[in-house]
């Protein structure tokens, strides 16, 4: 066994070897195509198209991955940045189950390459909420004669922790049609 230091610069490279004997022989050249890869990958990771909260469990994430010498091969997954799946066949995308509970999860995203160079973690931070919102109407009372135009007022709360109320939507039925809103029935 000899130890060689190739030449700079990631790519393909020969290796040949000729061998001596003690009586001055000289063998013809065996040789080795291989790949030069110094680089360490890189790589982005996108849950749910961008969502900054999600009221579900499985989400889907987006991901991409790049070396400078073609060949990321391998990804795996993490909830705390520690302790690592087992390594995937690389995709686009991924589908993954984020732990119970309301609150922050944070997705950790490792690439591989065929040298077996680990990149950095890559992270993504998503809310996961699935707690219902409470509504409550305070104005008009229940059972109050209205004119066709009137104020609406209440309130509502949301467990904690939450990703926070972000819409209002109103309907007002006829007993058969619901009024929406934007005002399609």
């Amino acid at each position: 066994n000899v130890s060689f230091t190739l030449s700079q610069g990631d790519g393909a490279k020969a290796v040949y070897v000729w061998y001596r004997d003690a009586a001055g022989n000289i063998s013809s050249s065996s040789s080795r195509s291989i790949i030069l890869d110094m680089s360490v990958p890189t790589g982005t990771i996108i849950v749910n198209n961008g969502a900054v909260a999600t009221n579900a469990q499985s989400v889907t994430l987006a991901l991409t991955a790049a070396d400078t010498v073609p060949g990321v091969l391998k990804m795996a997954f993490s909830f705390d940045g520690t302790i690592y799946s087992e390594w995937y066949d690389l995709s686009a995308s991924k589908t993954l189950i984020l732990p119970a509970g309301s609150g922050a999860k944070t997705i950790y995203v490792k690439y591989k390459d065929a040298a077996g160079h680990e990149s950095t973690p890559y992270r993504y931070d998503i809310y996961l909420d699935t707690a219902v919102p409470n509504p409550t109407i305070t104005t008009p009372v229940s059972g109050a004669t209205v004119q066709s135009l009137f104020f609406i007022a209440g309130t509502a709360t949301d467990a904690q922790p939450s990703s926070g109320l972000n819409k209002i939507e109103l309907q007002v039925t006829d007993g058969t049609n619901y009024l929406k809103s934007d005002g399609t029935w």
